[in-house]
């Protein structure tokens, strides 16, 4: 028979105001255009809408998933306009 240790929590900590849950962005780096959530954008409208989505949550983590075809540049538009949108939670990775 094993041990296991169990915590609940106290009441104090119960009646704190609960955090909202975190939010996160996925954005997508392809060779022609780019995706917030799996919907397709150009350059344009990733920018519009980093800056709507910034509005409602700065904190929110941004995950920017590159494709192994995209150029560079793209990769350095997307992290730019995250930049300008005042958005600073980026994680970046690629995909093969």
């Amino acid at each position: 028979m094993a041990h296991l240790d169990v915590f609940t929590p106290s009441e104090e900590a119960q009646a704190q105001k609960p955090e909202k849950p975190p939010n996160m962005l996925r954005v997508g780096v392809f060779q022609h255009y780019f995706t917030i959530n799996d919907r397709r954008l150009d350059v344009n409208g990733l920018e519009r809408m980093l800056i709507k989505l910034a509005l409602l949550d700065k904190e929110q983590s941004v995950m920017i998933n590159v494709s192994a075809q995209s150029p560079h540049e793209s990769l350095v538009k997307a992290l730019d306009l995250c930049t300008q949108a005042e958005l600073r939670n980026l994680s970046v990775f690629s995909a093969h």
